[in-house]
Order: C-alpha cells, then sequence, then structure tokens
C-alpha cells in the first residue's frame, strides 16, 4: 500500500511536470531579470523564502502525522476510517478504455472531505483516488486487461 506521503510526493511531481516544465525557459528568464538586481540582503530573503516552501510540505507532514494518530485514538483503526467510504469492499469499476478511469469519484471527493475535516493537508479528491486506487479500494483494470479479474 502506497503511504498518502508518496502519494503528495506523486502529485506535486505530476503538477511540476505539466505546468512548470513546459515554462522552464521563460521562468529562468523572469528569474534572471529578478535576481540580476538583488542585493546579497535581498538574495538570502529569495533563498530563506525558497527552504521555507520547501520546508512547508514537512510541517503538513507532522500536521497529518497528527491527525493520523488521533484518527488511531478515535476509531481504532486507520484502515476502518479509510475503507469506510467504500462500505469495507473494494469498488471493481471496468471501463472500456483507459480515458474511462476516472480522476476522481464522489467516494474519493468523500475521503478527501472526511481527511481535510481530521485536519490532514493536500488530500485533494483526485490523490484520494489515485491512493485507493494504489491500496486496492478500486479495482479500475480495464476490462480484457489480463489483470483485471471478474
Amino acid at each position: 500500500m502506497m503511504p498518502l506521503r508518496a502519494m503528495d510526493h506523486q502529485a506535486r511531481l505530476r503538477w511540476f511536470a505539466r505546468e512548470v516544465l513546459p515554462h522552464e525557459s521563460d521562468m529562468r528568464k523572469w528569474l534572471a531579470g529578478r535576481i540580476r538586481g538583488l542585493t546579497s540582503c535581498d538574495l538570502d530573503e529569495v533563498v530563506q523564502e525558497a527552504y521555507a516552501r520547501i520546508w512547508s510540505a514537512d510541517i503538513d507532514a507532522i500536521g497529518n502525522a497528527r491527525a493520523y494518530l488521533e484518527i488511531v485514538e478515535r476509531e481504532g483503526s486507520f484502515s476502518k476510517f479509510l475503507w469506510s467510504v467504500v462500505d469495507g469492499k473494494p469498488r471493481k469499476n471496468r471501463p472500456k478504455t483507459l480515458k474511462g478511469v476516472p480522476a476522481k469519484t464522489p467516494e474519493s471527493d468523500a475521503l478527501s472531505k472526511k481527511l481535510a475535516k481530521a485536519g490532514f493537508k493536500f488530500v485533494g479528491s483526485t490523490i484520494c483516488y489515485a491512493f485507493m486506487q494504489a491500496s486496492g479500494m478500486v479495482d479500475d483494470h480495464v476490462a480484457g486487461c489480463h489483470r483485471c479479474k471478474e
């Protein structure tokens, strides 16, 4: 089972690849123009801001760990908490093509809301659906796939 933290990183990498990399040359030009006029004090400020953004993910992870512990204490099991969204049984979808595999579902919306209400950060519906696929809560094998178990 892939941990939520890994799903978080995976989602951030996908976003980076989709949104940032195609515009990298524009960003380099913008950054070069912005840095050119900075003093060493200004540059230190920019570096500190960059580190703050990098470490904010770790701060989110600490908050997520606390939320996890609270759920375990309250519910008795984090697994039960997660599986309650699909009534304890894996959802078997049989899309005809890969395009038929959704990015999110009402169940992943519900899980996202439950996790956010519990105090988790960066747990959107798409991330939750990817987690549900990875953990076996959802079986989206395309009909006819050799891994598809009817």
